[in-house]
């Protein structure tokens, strides 16, 4: 049984419960606390708005959030391509150093839990799913059942001499991308949460819902004090697949993961039967 961070998403309980169909609202921009949201039809890329957007920002509190519902040239790890497509998860995250509560290699670790945590919630309460498996994959993806359904890239920009992080993050809600099995863009096979709601239409809506609601858990584990990155460590590898064969994509390695280090680092044990710790690289 999973345990700890579990955290309340209101939210979507009662957006699913209520069963709501709402293709015809979009609202464009709201504001609580010091929680910025915006929410944008057409975009290049959520990052670089976002990166134009903290210059503006009154207060290194406050913490922005923007959406699109389609973006043209969205990227991934290392520079590579990210599609996005319509109804799925397309944002950026932008806070200011001083807000992390915890080493920031384990930043991506922490936000990679978040989505889980959202995805497995809509998996079971409003697909009915027993059968899907949700699980984390190092260092910033986060799969159903072995298939991608979400990634996350984290890139920093500094403004007035105050660091900024700037969280992407996309998630297959309603559509599943074709993903390249060789080449420089070649990765894990995809899937959405749609293909596994085979009695429920999810709603059009359901990306910018999930979006607003993962900002506030964000918001909510930034404030909590018990937010520890021995914490962080703990929770993730409870969602992790610790001892299940990975594979390196710049040298098709297999490697078995061990565990997960002070600093996030991936202990490993390679394929000449010695451990070593991975800092940068990427497992398919």
């Amino acid at each position: 049984m999973r345990t700890s961070i579990l955290y309340k998403t209101s939210l979507l309980s009662t957006f699913f419960s209520r069963s709501l169909s709402l293709s015809n609202h979009t609202s464009h921009m709201f504001a609580k606390s010091r929680l910025i949201f915006q929410h944008h039809e057409l975009t290049e890329s959520t990052q670089d708005l976002a990166k134009e957007e903290i210059t503006k920002l009154e207060s290194p509190k406050n913490i922005l959030t923007i959406t699109a519902s389609e973006q043209t040239k969205g990227r991934g790890t290392s520079g590579r391509s990210w599609t996005s497509l319509g109804g799925n998860v397309i944002m950026t995250v932008a806070l200011a150093q001083d807000e992390i509560p915890v080493t920031l290699t384990l930043l991506p670790l922490q936000v990679g839990v978040l989505v889980a945590e959202r995805i497995d919630k809509i998996l079971r309460d409003a697909c009915g799913s027993e059968e899907g498996k949700v699980k984390v994959k190092w260092p910033n993806d986060v799969l159903l059942n072995d298939k991608k359904i979400a990634g996350i890239l984290i890139e920093s920009k500094v403004v007035n001499g105050l660091t900024w992080y700037l969280i992407g993050i996309g998630v297959n809600l309603l559509a599943t991308p074709d993903v390249p099995s060789e080449g420089s863009n070649r990765g894990r096979q995809a899937t959405c949460l749609q293909d596994h709601c085979p009695d429920y239409e999810l709603p059009n809506l359901t990306a910018q819902v999930f979006s607003q609601d993962l900002t506030e858990g964000l918001v909510q584990w930034l404030e909590r004090p018990s937010s520890t990155s021995e914490k962080v460590r703990e929770v993730w590898k409870e969602w992790a697949e610790m001892g299940k064969p990975q594979i390196i994509r710049e040298t098709n390695e297999v490697i078995i993961p061990l565990d997960i280090k002070e600093y996030g680092q991936l202990l490993v044990r390679g394929e000449d039967g010695k451990t070593r710790e991975l800092l940068i690289d990427y497992l398919l």
